[in-house]
């Protein structure tokens, strides 16, 4: 589904308060994980230049992290 603006924002900061760095994807989801199924997927670039993948519920709460390989 097309996030509206207010969401990507959210999920944007949600994302960039748990890997500072810049935001490269954010994107709707259903994915299960351990912590309950995200409802956002948002690509970071960290500021060290690795990349993550931070997985937030609908509240905006991070659910996990993972480093792309």
């Amino acid at each position: 589904r097309v996030l509206a603006a207010d969401e990507q924002q959210r999920a944007k900061e949600a994302a960039l308060a748990a890997v500072p760095g810049t935001v490269t994807d954010v994107d709707a989801s259903d994915d299960q994980t351990s912590s309950g199924t995200a409802a956002y997927e948002v690509d970071v670039v960290a500021e060290d230049g690795t990349e993550w993948n931070v997985r937030l519920d609908r509240d905006f709460a991070v659910l996990g992290t993972s480093r792309d390989n």
